[in-house]
């Protein structure tokens, strides 16, 4: 019966929305899903004008918004250890109905993850002498490979646009306690303590589910569930139907003041067990039934924006990692280039078996992202770890590790 309420409900919605959509005009969102237009380095180069004018056609007139992104990135400790890979996302939106009211769309994010070497990211944490961090965010395990659903989610925004809900295949990681200075490895920091989002690392990253937010001009609240033990790659119905959830809420201030627009979060998570799960890592205290807590912040100053977010796990501990805090400064538009560079410190609080011999991870990264044309960008990072190693057979940690990311967008 719930299942039957839901699906009129979906069925409702995209009915009201397809009777209004006849011959309106959309907002113009292609920018927004194109990169790069304030004086790259190379100007006039790769603009692509009749692409970005077909673009702007399929926006306006029809409501379609797509990106495309080619993002490969490379990293070497100097000592023979070495990551390559390549990833290409996919995002496309469809708007149905759109006006001051509100609107409702349907979204879609695929991603498929290669490696170009022999390694993959755990492997490469490991060889490096890491414990819970991972030198990146690739996704990448033994299998080499990876390609999923990201997402595929029906949203509809109502009431003067402060009534918002989505029913679907969510990425949770892009819905729950974000933040815009720690993105994921493609476009921000590339180590996992900055690049997981928020409440990622709790489970079912990728689910069926839904959410609910209420907002204003200055707060929002929002609730949500979502499958607990998907396999993490495709729309899994079979682990949705037996009743492990997990469940959200969070609260937020969203204040504009005159120097700069801030974002404040507080987000809470409670898992059920997921001893069966796919995704569970191999350790028994990732696989218990517990709670999630993030906070989250950021604030921008005219060009500097500042960030922290801290999360902890009770009782439930995933990648070997009880509590992660990170904080930093990013400094934007340094050239009048759109690029940015930022710097972060994280400490990681790994499970007591770890942290007894080792201690907590501590690290500082440095990156410097700049826009070489209108579509292509190029950050440069650095990571330092300051503690020892937690794998076996490797005296020290791998100190500093060296990377440079590409992202090429269409």
């Amino acid at each position: 019966m719930r299942t039957l309420s839901v699906l009129l409900l979906f069925s409702v919605s995209f009915l009201a929305a397809a009777n209004g959509s006849k011959g309106q005009q959309f907002e113009d969102l292609s920018k927004s899903v194109s990169p790069y237009n304030q004086r790259p380095l190379y100007q006039g180069v790769d603009t692509l004008d009749n692409y970005q004018d077909m673009k702007k056609y399929l926006s306006v007139n029809h409501g379609l918004d797509y990106q495309i992104q080619i993002a490969p990135i490379g990293q070497t400790d100097g000592h023979g250890n070495n990551y390559l890979d390549n990833e290409t996302d996919l995002i496309i939106q469809k708007r149905f109905w759109e006006n001051q009211n509100g609107y409702a769309k349907l979204v879609f994010a695929g991603v498929m993850v290669n490696m170009l070497n022999n390694t993959d990211t755990r492997k490469f944490a490991d060889d490096v002498g890491l414990g819970p961090s991972q030198p990146n965010g690739g996704m990448t395990g033994p299998d080499q490979n990876i390609t999923a659903i990201n997402g595929l989610w029906w949203e509809h925004s109502l009431l003067n646009r402060r009534l918002t809900y989505r029913l679907g295949h969510l990425y949770t990681t892009r819905l729950w306690a974000t933040n815009k200075y720690l993105s994921d490895d493609r476009s921000t920091f590339m180590a996992s303590p900055f690049s997981h989002q928020g409440l990622s690392w709790t489970t079912g990253q990728r689910a069926l589910g839904a959410t609910l937010s209420v907002q204003n001009d200055w707060a929002y609240a929002q609730v949500g569930f979502n499958d607990a033990k998907p396999n993490g790659k495709d729309i899994d119905f079979r682990s949705f139907s037996d009743g492990k959830m997990v469940r959200h809420i969070e609260l937020g201030l969203t204040p504009q003041f005159s120097f700069g627009g801030g974002e404040f979060k507080v987000s809470v998570a409670d898992i059920d067990d997921t001893s069966n799960a796919q995704t569970s890592a191999n350790d028994l205290e990732a696989n218990r039934a517990g709670q999630a807590l993030s906070i989250s912040l950021s604030q921008d100053i005219g060009n500097v924006g500042i960030f922290a977010r801290y999360n902890r796990s009770f009782q439930r501990y995933v990648a070997k990692t009880k509590a992660v805090a990170v904080g930093g400064i990013v400094f934007n538009d340094l050239l009048n280039n759109q690029d940015v560079l930022g710097i972060g410190y994280a400490e990681v609080e790994p499970i007591d078996r770890i942290r007894k011999q080792h201690g907590n991870e501590k690290s500082i990264e440095i990156y410097y992202d700049f826009k070489v044309t209108n579509r292509l960008s190029i950050a440069p990072d650095i990571q330092h770890y300051f503690t020892k190693s937690a794998t076996r057979g490797i005296n020290t940690a791998g100190d500093t590790i060296i990377g440079l990311r590409l992202r090429y967008m269409l």
